[in-house]
């Protein structure tokens, strides 16, 4: 080697892209939901539409064990049906919450276990005539938790996995009755920017009480019945 450096010029050299990522994804989604009554009594069912916007950002660190995830999603719903034997149409307002930590041995399949709130706001107005103005209003909140199961194709810094799985499995809690419901989303990425994805929510089964005495009207019979039981539907995802 030469003994002097004094001539030499130093070589730039780009910084590497670091493993640690944090992704965000903005959701939209529409689909077909039906509202049953639960207790078997058969005191309503109600089928219609739903509208969904949510943000879910992902902490991950490809080729670390842990990823942080949060699922955020305001949703409005609306349909119509029989209470009781009568016809009512139903506008629904509710939003939820999830946390949830995954051990992600490999960069494409995380598992691990969340919890949540969520909150349901429902409005019944009879369609018959002769109601005049008549309409009732309910909400009802309560916890969630269980469990999640993520797994998409390889993939690596700047460039997501084709396509991926998103399946999970909780509980909700209302003041009366709570239910365990299983949600499934499949999805395809064409790039960082861009996704479609299908969905199904569905409840497995429902626990607790309502009677007559539990409720005090239409809307409050929804609200306290935990009562969506199947959502069909499909959206589309925005990176960034």
């Amino acid at each position: 080697p030469p003994d002097s450096t004094a001539g030499e010029e130093p070589i730039a050299v780009p910084p590497g892209r670091g493993l640690g990522q944090t992704e965000w994804d903005l959701l939209l989604d529409v689909g077909y939901a039906h509202w049953a009554d639960p207790t078997g009594q058969g005191l309503y069912d109600v089928a219609g539409g739903t509208v969904a916007i949510g943000v879910r950002p992902e902490f991950r660190g490809v080729g670390r064990w842990v990823t942080v995830w949060l699922d955020l999603k305001a949703a409005m719903g609306i349909g119509s049906g029989n209470f009781a034997g009568g016809n009512e149409s139903v506008l629904s307002f509710g939003g939820q919450g999830h946390l949830g930590v995954d051990v992600q041995p490999w960069t494409f399949v995380g598992v691990g276990p969340f919890v949540g709130y969520r909150l349901d706001h429902f409005s019944v107005t009879p369609t018959g005539d002769g109601n005049g103005n008549q309409s009732w209003d309910a909400t009802d909140n309560g916890p969630e938790f269980g469990g999640h199961l993520r797994l998409r194709t390889r993939d690596r810094p700047g460039r997501p996995g084709l396509l991926y799985l998103d399946a999970e499995i909780s509980s909700r809690n209302g003041s009366a009755m709570s239910g365990v419901y299983q949600r499934d989303e499949i999805g395809l990425r064409t790039s960082r920017a861009f996704g479609l994805y299908l969905m199904a929510d569905i409840r497995l089964s429902a626990s607790g009480t309502a009677t007559p005495g539990t409720f005090s009207d239409p809307a409050d019979l929804l609200a306290k019945t935990m009562p969506s039981q199947t959502q069909l539907g499909g959206g589309v995802l925005w990176g960034f």
